[in-house]
């Protein structure tokens, strides 16, 4: 672990002040010591067991090998620590065997998560029944619809193009050169490109193309 949560008022914690009234300010320094050291290697410090581990921190702490068994003897009277029952020899502080349980729990969920990462969730297909189409049903009833419509205009044959007139089937019943009247008004209308279903007069507006006087 590379940190752990620190309490703002640890100093006024009274197992701190009765180790600090019993061993002094270095005891204290001494137990924070231990603290990290049993948060970065994630287990317990074996420090009456393990000779290096103790000459270790004898050195960072400028204090004999005895000074640092009793300080540390202290702080498991009082309850600052307590002998790990894995180990007799070593030291624990159960808020951080808690907390270093919690972060490997933590990481190895992490890890699962990680191994699925790669892969995308399947869906099932919805129930294909009134009320709940799936986008491929709309298309196709939407391409079925349009080939329906381009049947009615003999759009289905091969090569077949709409035609590009805006007189349609009025235009082909009029006579050659013929001009499209308004038969409210009877004022010529402009050719327009377009459907043919209906015309439009400058004076009456929309009129049917079958309505349409051709003269």
């Amino acid at each position: 672990m590379m940190y752990f949560d620190h309490s703002t008022d640890a100093g006024s914690d009274d197992k701190i002040i009765a180790l600090r009234l019993e061993c002094g300010g270095a005891a204290v320094d001494a137990y924070w010591c231990a603290v990290e050291q049993i948060y970065r290697d994630e287990t317990a410090l074996d420090i009456f067991g393990n000779r290096h581990v103790k000459r270790a921190l004898c050195h960072r702490l400028n204090v004999s090998e005895e000074t640092l068994e009793n300080w540390f003897s202290s702080m498991v009277e009082i309850g600052l620590l307590e002998i790990d029952v894995e180990n007799t020899s070593a030291v624990i502080s159960k808020r951080a065997k808690e907390n270093i349980a919690s972060y490997r729990e933590k990481c190895e969920t992490a890890r699962q998560n990680g191994k699925k990462g790669g892969r995308k969730p399947t869906r099932k297909p919805k129930a294909n029944r009134p009320g709940n189409q799936t986008q491929t049903d709309v298309e196709t009833g939407s391409q079925a619809n349009k080939t329906k419509q381009n049947k009615g205009f003999g759009l289905d044959k091969p090569n077949q193009k709409p035609s590009a007139s805006g007189d349609a089937a009025a235009a082909d019943a009029a006579p050659p050169y013929a001009k499209p009247y308004c038969p409210l008004c009877g004022e010529e209308m402009p050719r327009q490109d377009g459907t043919a279903m209906w015309w439009e007069c400058r004076t009456c507006g929309a009129i049917k193309a079958e309505a349409v006087v051709w003269r």
